[in-house]
């Protein structure tokens, strides 16, 4: 309850909060990638995503940079899961 004479304000601030981990669902509508293909990445080493249980969480930035290097080295035609 306000004091007598003072106003009480109300601010709400629209705030846009990007998500650092991500599901494998998420992840797949994120890069256009099957969740079964996301799911394969995950086994690999050096793919940035944790296990909580059987969920798979998945980092965003850096596996977004972890394709875009994959994608960039010389005589990568080859695909890193089968």
């Amino acid at each position: 309850m306000p004091l007598p004479g003072k106003v009480m304000l109300r601010v709400e601030a629209a705030v846009d909060v990007e998500k650092i981990m991500v599901s494998v669902k998420e992840f797949a509508a994120i890069s256009g990638l099957s969740e079964r293909g996301v799911r394969r990445l995950s086994h690999i080493d050096s793919f940035p995503c944790i296990r909580a249980g059987w969920k798979i969480l998945i980092h965003r930035k850096w596996a977004e940079a972890w394709l875009a290097d994959f994608a960039s080295r010389e005589g990568s035609g080859a695909c890193p899961v089968r």
